[in-house]
């Protein structure tokens, strides 16, 4: 596979994947298992480049193409995250479900209780 291929790809995953991960809250099924499937690919293109000694040279390319993403949901593009990038989607998807919850569930919940306890302060 050709580096500009693999660089198209890797920048495909953190801008498009991980931002969606980042900011939309409405996954489905098949979207979700398509997200896991460029995150096993940047794993894939990890063990590649470290198997076949292009480690380093990845390495510069994906400094080069964080520079590149404007406004990038990871901080630093390298070869760590690539090798754990199942794990950082996984953290990125938990989390946002986390934050779903409380702003569907536990949120409502606490201004209910507060305009409740509003209200009994009043009637005293």
């Amino acid at each position: 596979m050709a580096t500009k291929e693999v660089l198209q790809n890797i920048f495909y995953f953190t801008n498009n994947v991980l931002r969606a991960a980042y900011f939309d809250r409405d996954w489905e099924k098949n979207s979700l298992l398509k997200a896991f499937q460029w995150a096993k690919y940047c794993e894939k293109v990890f063990h590649e480049a470290v198997a076949k000694s292009l480690s380093i040279e990845l390495e510069k390319y994906l400094q080069d193409l964080t520079l590149k993403i404007p406004n990038c949901v990871v901080p630093c593009l390298n070869l760590c995250f690539l090798r754990d990038a199942t794990h950082q989607l996984t953290l990125v998807v938990f989390f946002t479900c986390i934050i779903s919850l409380i702003l569907l569930v536990i949120l409502p919940f606490s201004f209910f209780y507060i305009h409740q306890y509003s209200e009994t302060d009043k009637v005293k």
